[in-house]
């Protein structure tokens, strides 16, 4: 009996460390993420303080912006994800950019479950991860949010880098959202 406990218990001790040794090599190939030619990560998007610095980037220069605001814990957010492809190809002689701004949850992980989820869901576009102090400056700073605080939400900029309206269509609403990009 004391046998069979301690062999059991080496093998539950090579799972928990064969278990966190994956953990620990898959967290640091989501970290290491940089982007891809579709997916692009807003350069020093960690020290973004407010949406007018973001929309003042050059990418964004002269174009429609349409901001989507997410969170990797949020089902609804990820449910509208698959929506986007046809949009954007009904979209792509346009000069419409997509930028994603990831909730920050305030675990030690939430950079890398943010880096997998635009991996996993194939999100084109420009992503920023924000910080605590962006994402709440978000809600003051823009006029008009009907339901504050509340995710997923949309915002849509104009050329002139404006915002045009503070509670854009979700993709769900795919002729509304056309209509206004």
């Amino acid at each position: 009996m004391k046998r069979t406990l301690l062999n059991m218990l080496k093998k539950t001790g090579l799972l928990i460390l064969l278990g966190l040794l994956i953990y620990g090599i898959k967290f640091t190939f989501d970290l290491s993420f940089s982007g891809t030619e579709d997916i692009k990560i807003v350069k020093d998007y960690d020290s973004l303080l407010s949406i007018e610095e973001l929309i003042d980037q050059p990418a964004f220069k002269n174009k429609v912006l349409y901001i989507d605001i997410w969170g990797v814990y949020c089902k609804p957010c990820i449910n509208q994800f698959r929506l986007m492809p046809a949009i954007k190809k009904q979209l792509k002689n346009e000069a419409v950019e997509f930028i994603y701004i990831s909730t920050p949850y305030g675990y030690f992980n939430d950079e890398q479950l943010w880096k997998a989820a635009i991996k996993k869901y194939k999100l084109k576009g420009y992503h920023v991860h924000a910080s605590m102090q962006f994402y709440e400056n978000i809600w003051e700073e823009v006029e008009g949010i009907e339901d504050k605080w509340s995710i997923p939400h949309y915002l849509l900029v104009d050329k002139d880098g404006k915002i045009a309206n503070p509670n854009a269509p979700a993709p769900i609403h795919e002729e509304a959202l056309l209509a206004e990009l």
